[in-house]
């Protein structure tokens, strides 16, 4: 059997993680950001300059497309696909490149994105999972080396815990039928 390619393990590793949560817009953007800032970067070792302009240039296309998008589903589909991007880079960062703090960077701008995207009133429960993940992520990344700040820890899993909280609560006054 052939070796599979980079894109049918982003799929297998996108099916793992998300089951059929995804949308289809939302799988297929998931798989390439998977094969593209993460599977591309190590198996072509790109230097961290290049690395991170494939980032950028790929974050840009989402942002223009989500400028441009029509539906509430377009909109939670590529605000999704932003947040799990700055994931995927923040991983990359982490694993790849051994930079912690270039791992802590894309947390940061990733909860930036999340705090606009709640702002603007995006309820899509594939961006509050991926919200709640980004917190939790940012968390146990401030309490190990070299950053070890277990003040900035802490607020990272509080803010977290206010987001699921309020996720909660929204559900139930917005009524979700019985037994909610």
């Amino acid at each position: 059997m052939p070796n599979p390619t980079l894109e049918q393990i982003a799929e297998e590793d996108v099916n793992n993680h998300f089951g059929n949560r995804l949308t289809t817009e939302e799988h297929t953007l998931a798989v390439q950001i998977l094969k593209e800032i993460y599977y591309e970067t190590e198996s072509k070792a790109l230097a961290l300059g290049e690395w991170r302009a494939r980032v950028n240039q790929f974050e840009q296309d989402l942002h223009t497309r989500l400028s441009q998008a029509d539906t509430p589903s377009q909109r939670a589909a590529l605000r999704f696909s932003i947040l799990y991007l700055q994931s995927v880079a923040s991983e990359a960062a982490r694993d790849i490149f051994s930079n912690p703090q270039e791992s802590l960077t894309f947390l940061e701008q990733s909860l930036e994105h999340a705090e606009n995207f709640l702002t603007q009133g995006e309820t899509a429960a594939v961006v509050r999972e991926r919200v709640l993940i980004l917190y939790y992520n940012a968390g146990l990344t401030l309490g190990t080396v070299p950053f070890n700040d277990a003040e900035r820890q802490l607020k990272s899993f509080q803010r977290g815990l206010e987001h699921a909280e309020n996720f909660l609560t929204q559900k139930r006054r917005w009524g979700c039928g019985n037994g909610c």
